[in-house]
């Protein structure tokens, strides 16, 4: 079987966003449960849970 490495670019065209998902006017991601797809296995997987700050817990793994 032949591995096939993709990506995909794309532009942010237009964001909405129902009320009951947003504290003081942000998107509050723990609410939202939002999916990613995964191509290669063919999964979903739930994307909520805050791991850490960009450009800063980072570095500390340097």
């Amino acid at each position: 079987m032949k591995k096939i490495d993709a990506g995909f670019l794309g532009k942010v065209i237009n964001v909405s966003c129902e009320e009951v998902y947003l504290d003081h006017d942000q998107v509050n991601m723990e609410k939202v449960q939002a999916l990613s797809y995964d191509p290669y296995t063919f999964s979903y997987y739930v994307v909520s849970k805050k791991v850490g700050k960009a450009f800063k817990d980072g570095f500390k793994k340097k």
